[in-house]
């Protein structure tokens, strides 16, 4: 699906369409999108039920040499404006051919700004250090108690202030042997937290991951860190030391704590 789009400008569309990639177009029968905007109130139905009653627009025309089903913006901009600042929240389903089911939804947020909004202050990241050879589950170490327990490697970063004092939100940005982030990166969103544990796929091992984070604030003013660059190597899958003032911000049993 499309990355984050951020509308800076009044009348700014960036040259991507919107689009969504599935695993096998053969079996599509419908695929569609369905907009929030950011001024929408979510209503109740006779049932107490809330129902979101959103405008709909549908395309099977897939692009052959992209591989992918792509939507226009004429054809987006007549069903919503996107003249209001904040987030527009765009899902994606999809109609399967051969049992009917719809797939789970996914989503591309879509910022509109103002030019009076000002921008969420640089930030720094903390940890992975930059260089830093880990496992899929965490850094390279040895942790005595607990061998068999389930760890996650731990990102942290300093955290922004916003001049307007706007609630921010955090993006862990991390891009696999592509340090431009220009492909299809991972995006994982981290919400207002500046310590996050991300369970890396294990599929990763030998790999070179580059990794960034993005704050951004209610229209889409935002800052984005410099990237750093991890590597992953497998042998053994140690397991992640933590001191124990982090591990009491998470899960306690999750971790070994560094013993003084």
């Amino acid at each position: 699906m499309a990355p984050t789009i951020f509308l800076d400008e009044t009348d700014q569309f960036p040259g991507e369409y919107l689009w969504a990639k599935v695993n096998y177009n053969e079996r599509v029968v419908l695929i569609w999108i369905e907009i929030k905007a950011p001024e929408y109130l979510v209503e109740g139905s006779e049932s107490a039920q809330k129902e979101l009653i959103l405008p709909k627009i549908i395309n099977n025309n897939l692009n052959d040499e992209a591989k992918r089903y792509e939507w226009h913006w004429d054809e987006i901009l007549s069903e919503v404006d996107f003249s209001l600042p904040g987030l527009y929240q765009v899902f994606y389903f999809v109609k399967d051919r051969e049992t009917t089911n719809v797939a789970p939804f996914m989503e591309t947020k879509v910022y509109r700004n103002t030019p009076e909004n000002r921008w969420p202050q640089e930030f720094q990241l903390i940890s992975p250090a930059d260089n830093s050879v880990l496992t899929t589950k965490g850094v390279i170490t040895y942790c005595e108690a607990e061998s068999e327990a389930d760890f996650y490697t731990l990102f942290s970063w300093t955290g922004s202030n916003d001049p307007d004092n706007d609630a921010l939100t955090y993006s862990i940005i991390l891009s696999i042997n592509d340090e431009t982030f220009s492909g299809s990166p991972t995006i994982i969103n981290a919400e207002s937290q500046t310590v996050y544990p991300i369970d890396l796929p294990e599929s990763w091992k030998k790999e070179t991951v580059y990794w960034k984070v993005r704050a951004v604030d209610p229209t889409g003013g935002r800052f984005e860190t410099e990237a750093r660059k991890i590597k992953f190597d497998n042998f053994g899958n140690p397991q992640w030391v933590v001191s124990k003032a982090m591990s009491a911000m998470l899960k306690p049993e999750k971790f070994c704590p560094m013993q003084n």
